[in-house]
């Protein structure tokens, strides 16, 4: 961030700064591409004529219903967001918050969702929060949300048998993030490592301070709060995904087998690190759908997995875009 000039009255002046610069338009247009072609190899496979038939079968008042339950998914994790900030001693008001907050859906499509990082720059520039702080923030949020996804699936696994190794994985990266986060002393003595290398040693400072917030996030009680609040939202989710199994013909979805399918391929699309998900998610939905559990015919279960990544993703990236653009505006100076 850069420096700030201080007025002969002692006030502290902000900078105007261009927002725009910091939109990175080709991720978002990059992963859209790929959204077309994910969408193009789901017709591909289960037949276009039949997939479109499946699509106008779909009951369209269900689709208000899924779409309320996203927004129930983003108030709640807006809650964690903004307590993560003032946890760590940040006060941007909570209009600033939500602004910055919804700006990051825009990055969904970006690998893991790191993409949201651009939510350290949006906050730094309109509420002077510095950058590892709100980065650190972010870090927070996924990790929870990670967390909360394999305690949904969790037991699915358990019953069913399927999924064993990809939620090994899952489990044992949780459990190792948790361990090095909570270890300062392991994790500081890594990171001033950096202060050796060429490149990196820039960065030593600012991922020392990132990691000091980190770790005041995943002591017990904010790590345990945020993971609830992770669970109920992304539960929320599930139950949408039910209600669109549901709302299409000759399905036999239960509630308890959607919550598995969606969530396990929500984390087997997160830990492949492929934009959004994209591909490996709907891959994972139709393929449980259809060949595993036998929830619905081949073209029902891609109308479905199309459908509910439609309403969480595309419907949190298209929201995001647009907030994103009205972002642009410069925050006002503060009156003198």
């Amino acid at each position: 961030m850069l420096s700030q000039p201080v007025s002969p009255r002692g006030l502290t002046e902000v900078p105007v700064t261009d927002t725009s610069r910091t939109i990175p338009l080709g991720k978002i247009i990059s992963g859209v591409a790929l959204g077309v072609a994910v969408i193009a190899g789901m017709s591909i496979y289960s037949d276009t004529r039949a997939l479109i038939a499946s699509m106008r079968s779909f009951h369209g008042q269900a689709l208000i219903s899924v779409l309320l339950l996203t927004a129930v998914n983003w108030a709640l994790r807006f809650l964690k967001w903004h307590f993560y900030l003032r946890l760590l001693g940040a006060k941007p008001t909570i209009l600033d918050s939500g602004w910055v907050f919804v700006a990051g859906f825009s990055m969904g499509v970006t690998p893991g969702k790191f993409g949201e990082l651009l939510k350290a720059w949006l906050l730094e520039e309109r509420s002077q929060v510095p950058l590892p702080l709100t980065a650190s923030v972010v870090v927070g949020e996924r990790l929870t949300d990670f967390i909360a996804l394999v305690l949904l699936a969790a037991w699915g696994v358990y019953a069913t048998g399927h999924g064993v190794i990809v939620m090994v994985f899952a489990c044992t990266g949780s459990v190792l993030s948790l361990l090095i986060l909570s270890s300062e002393s392991a994790s500081l003595k890594l990171i001033r490592l950096t202060a050796r290398l060429p490149v990196l040693s820039r960065l030593t400072d600012a991922l020392e301070s990132m990691y000091l917030s980190t770790a005041k996030l995943v002591k017990p009680f904010p790590l345990v709060a945020a993971t609830i609040v992770s669970t109920v939202a992304w539960g929320c989710e599930c139950i949408g995904f039910y209600l669109v199994l549901n709302a299409l013909p000759n399905t036999t979805p239960d509630l308890a087998t959607a919550t598995f399918i969606y969530s396990f391929a929500t984390i087997f699309g997160a830990i492949t690190l492929l934009p959004g998900g994209l591909g490996t998610t709907e891959g994972s939905l139709v393929g449980l759908t259809y060949s595993v559990f036998a929830l619905a015919s081949k073209q029902a279960a891609a109308a479905g997995a199309l459908l509910i990544r439609f309403c969480t993703l595309w419907a949190a990236v298209i929201v995001g875009v647009v907030v994103l653009l009205l972002f642009r505006r410069p925050a006002a100076e503060p009156h003198r």
